[in-house]
């Protein structure tokens, strides 16, 4: 079931003063630019420095499924100038990948969860079906030649894509991609057939007829693609999926710089100029922070391996 969006802590009446002469705060995004994930970080990192007059940057550190990024965050000096900013994925990666370098539920201090968003499933235009349960009965009939597409295993996406062959029968391997960008360009060529990512990265895509947007993995239209049915409406119900996007601190980062950050991060995700471009990107935003974040990642973490466990997905 999709989670609302938790609104844990009082908004703030003034912005939150920068230290004098502080230093640039970085955020690490383990992806390449041009994701849901670089996206979301350039919105928010651009209103934090405005609330603060501090200077946030976003720096991409992309390889490995994302660990690349993260490792970086694990090793960086623990003092408040650098954070990871990624999706659900950094919990459930160990789930599907062998050998991750780290522990996220133990290895990272959780400081904010920012927003959240539904997955749009899109498919080449070549694929026949006017839904999705079309969509992969066709898959099913031609699985030798019916190719699945991940912009990262573990993520949200991956994860959508595995229930769907589980439900439908269908083996095979989901071919796995450094980030959305790629997937995007070989699904438009027709060199894999189906994908399943943010409305932020595909919906462009499909407006411009290069793919075909088939579903939404949400139990409502999202107000950004409301001519998109929802998975239940494309006649796959109980398939709700949502990526979420948060920020994480290396361990031994003093309380009060993960407070600082945290609070300033609940303020930028209410502030309505970023709730609005958000929503135009088919996110909602999201402020959680401290126990309540911690046992959220942990719940996530838990349930996603009952669903992958159920989906048969093996790590790689």
């Amino acid at each position: 079931m999709r989670r609302r969006s938790v609104l844990a802590a009082p908004l703030l009446a003034v912005p939150i003063a920068a230290p004098a002469q502080a230093a640039p705060i970085r955020l690490i995004v383990p992806y390449p630019p041009g994701g849901a994930v670089d996206g979301t970080a350039r919105i928010l990192a651009g209103r934090m420095g405005q609330l603060t007059g501090q200077t946030f940057l976003v720096e991409n550190r992309a390889g490995a499924n994302g660990t690349i990024g993260a490792e970086h965050v694990r090793r960086a000096a623990p003092d408040g100038t650098t954070f990871l900013y990624s999706a659900s994925i950094a919990v459930v990666l160990p789930l599907v990948v062998k050998n991750v370098p780290y522990d996220p539920l133990r290895d990272f201090v959780p400081v904010a969860r920012v927003a959240e968003g539904p997955l749009l499933i899109s498919v080449h235009p070549s694929v026949p079906g006017a839904t999705l349960a079309e969509v992969m009965q066709y898959a099913k009939a031609n699985e030798q030649r019916f190719n699945f597409a991940t912009s990262g295993f573990g993520s949200a996406g991956h994860i959508a894509i595995a229930q769907l062959k589980a439900r439908f029968g269908i083996e095979g391997p989901i071919a796995g991609y450094r980030g959305a960008g790629p997937v995007l360009n070989d699904l438009a060529a027709g060199a894999v057939h189906i994908f399943a990512d943010p409305i932020l990265s595909s919906l462009p895509v499909a407006r411009s007829g290069r793919i075909r947007a088939v579903a939404v993995t949400a139990e409502a239209r999202s107000p950004a693609a409301p001519d998109i049915p929802t998975t239940a409406e494309s006649g796959v119900p109980g398939l709700i999926g949502a990526s979420w996007y948060a920020l994480w601190a290396p361990p031994g980062t003093p309380a009060d710089a993960v407070s600082r950050i945290a609070t300033l991060a609940i303020e930028t995700a209410r502030d309505a100029e970023v709730a609005r471009r958000l929503n135009e990107l088919g996110f909602a935003p999201v402020a959680e922070t401290g126990e309540s974040f911690a046992r959220f990642q942990q719940a996530e973490f838990d349930r996603h391996a009952r669903i992958i466990r159920e989906a048969g997905i093996q790590p790689e």
